[in-house]
């Protein structure tokens, strides 16, 4: 592949073809744009296979390691409303 100067490049291709994307800021890379997508995927309520298979991980720990911060203010609340009575069993009370 070549450089916008049409010289031959050394950087990984994928590298280059980020650097084709014009306005695309040049401190971006693949690790950080695929690190987006699983974040982005986990805050909509992708599942880590589904995560997965998007962002090509073959580690599920790595897509658990991404999504962690994602998704656990998600399953605090989830885990809190388990510990709340249902709210129609306080009426039945009285």
């Amino acid at each position: 592949m070549l450089t916008r100067a049409a010289k031959p490049s050394c950087k990984p291709p994928m590298r280059l073809a980020l650097d084709q994307i014009d306005g695309l800021r040049p401190h971006l890379n693949v690790h950080g744009l695929r690190k987006l997508a699983a974040t982005e995927l986990a805050e909509a309520g992708g599942a880590t296979h589904e995560i997965a298979a998007v962002t090509g991980h073959r580690s599920l720990a790595m897509i658990d390691l991404y999504t962690r911060t994602a998704v656990q203010p998600k399953l605090a609340g989830a885990a809190i409303a388990r510990l709340m009575p249902p709210k129609n069993s306080l009426a039945k009370r009285n």
